[in-house]
């Protein structure tokens, strides 16, 4: 992590396995979220910014907001990616991380920007980073998305589609609410993306917590190349989700399954 006061990227191998592929041998994007997530807690679990440090002093990790893009399929879904992440020098309230997956080839697959905040974990409120972060560290000034993560401007008059569901035990992290990765699972449960689409980029505002046995709407529409999703506590919106569609016909991949076979 840190050498001689220059905040180094951290980079690990992760297998891509069976569970982590849908009926057409896409990753999915949970499993891609999963990944960076897992990376994130990795990379920060040995020193003063580790989740358990941080607890210790009543604060805990949150994410804001959050974009990936992806790229390209790797060459061979049976090998493993290589992943990569690092911050940026954090203001007063966020922190953006960066982060890269390139296939065995060397080939980028997928970069993404997630903006890290803390917040009290009594309070809910957010706290400021000076009070954690290690003085005198440089870090890295690289960002792998040049566009800002902006805030997303859904009309929630224009969604026309509905889904429901209740938030479960499964649902849950170690923070005791509702994981990042399971919005966009309970997304995708609802849109069901056909064969010849796929996410070419990902975009999510999380605007509140959600916690255990909640009650979720999300109202969604669904154009040619646009997913927009705002999901609602009752009347009360709580994370707001666009996804870019871009087609896919499979022949850049060396490996396909078809759902009907």
């Amino acid at each position: 992590m840190v050498d001689m006061n220059k905040y180094l990227p951290y980079t690990k191998k992760y297998p891509i396995t069976l569970n982590m592929l849908d009926a057409y041998d896409r990753i999915t994007p949970t499993a891609i979220l999963d990944i960076l997530q897992d990376i994130s807690i990795k990379d920060v679990g040995h020193g003063a910014l580790s989740f358990e440090k941080m607890l210790e002093k009543d604060a805990l990790w949150v994410l804001t907001r959050t974009r990936y893009d992806f790229l390209r399929y790797p060459d061979d879904i049976n090998e493993d990616i290589e992943v990569c992440t690092w911050p940026n020098q954090y203001e007063k309230y966020h922190c953006f991380r960066n982060y890269t997956i390139k296939d065995k080839n060397g080939n980028l697959i997928i970069k993404a920007l997630f903006n890290w905040a803390v917040i009290n974990v009594k309070t809910r409120r957010i706290m400021s980073l000076s009070d954690f972060y290690p003085v005198d560290v440089e870090y890295p000034s690289e960002v792998v998305i040049d566009e800002p993560l902006i805030a997303l401007n859904i009309d929630e008059t224009t969604l026309d589609k509905e889904y429901d569901f209740v938030v479960t035990f499964s649902h849950l992290d170690h923070n005791g609410h509702m994981n990042n990765t399971k919005y966009l699972e309970e997304l995708m449960n609802a849109i069901t993306l056909e064969r010849g689409l796929y996410i070419k980029s990902f975009q999510a505002n999380y605007l509140r917590e959600i916690n255990y046995k909640e009650h979720i709407k999300i109202k969604y529409k669904i154009d040619e190349n646009y997913v927009k999703a705002v999901f609602f506590n009752e009347n009360t919106p709580t994370t707001k989700i666009m996804l870019t569609l871009g087609k896919d016909d499979g022949a850049n991949r060396k490996k396909h399954t078809d759902i009907n076979r």
